[in-house]
């Protein structure tokens, strides 16, 4: 498990969302081609990130992303940009 508060929580939202095993979630993963996300996935995955950080997050930009680093580095920037 990764140290990064950030990261733990967007796997945690994936695997809850996706009903997968946290241990088939790394930055690398692919949601829709290695754990088959579809488009009401990706908003039920937004909808947890918003309750977990307090942020509108992504559901507009939600299926532009390819992997969960792509989710990490987003909120990453997005919770940035919130705190300046």
């Amino acid at each position: 498990m990764s140290a990064d508060p950030i990261y733990y929580k967007v796997a945690k939202a994936i695997s809850e969302g996706l009903v997968v095993d946290r241990s088939r979630i790394t930055p690398a993963v692919r949601l829709q081609e290695d754990l088959g996300a579809t488009s009401l996935d990706y908003v039920t995955i937004a909808l947890d990130l918003e309750d977990s950080f307090g942020e509108q997050m992504f559901e507009e930009e939600a299926r532009e992303f390819a992997t969960v680093a792509d989710i990490v580095d987003y909120v990453r920037a997005r919770l940035a940009a919130v705190s300046q």
